[in-house]
């Protein structure tokens, strides 16, 4: 990937496996838990293509600033497309170690 990239599509993927509980505004364990889920993805769906991050970002909130995993990635490069859409179709629902 080049520096710099302009990826204006994204999925928002969350902090955790959907069917576990999480760290909302604890923001180390939050962090935390949002690189444990890059590790995870990665195991499962192998290292992102060319056209792909999995990034953590932060929001702000009323409780303060909470951390979450998004998907960027170039629609326009198919290899790319697709690994993005895989990862947003087969989340995981939980840790798997």
């Amino acid at each position: 990937m080049i520096r710099g990239t302009t990826y204006n599509n994204f999925f928002q993927l969350g902090t955790v496996p959907t069917n576990e509980n999480h760290e909302y505004y604890n923001k180390e364990k939050s962090y935390a838990e949002c690189e444990r889920l890059i590790s995870q993805l990665r195991k499962e769906f192998g290292e992102e293509p060319i056209g792909v991050k999995l990034v953590i970002v932060e929001f702000p909130s009323e409780k303060g600033m909470y951390s979450m995993v998004i998907c960027k990635f170039e629609e326009d490069k198919e290899d790319a497309l697709n690994y993005a859409s895989n990862i947003n179709e087969k989340f995981p629902t939980n840790w798997k170690d």
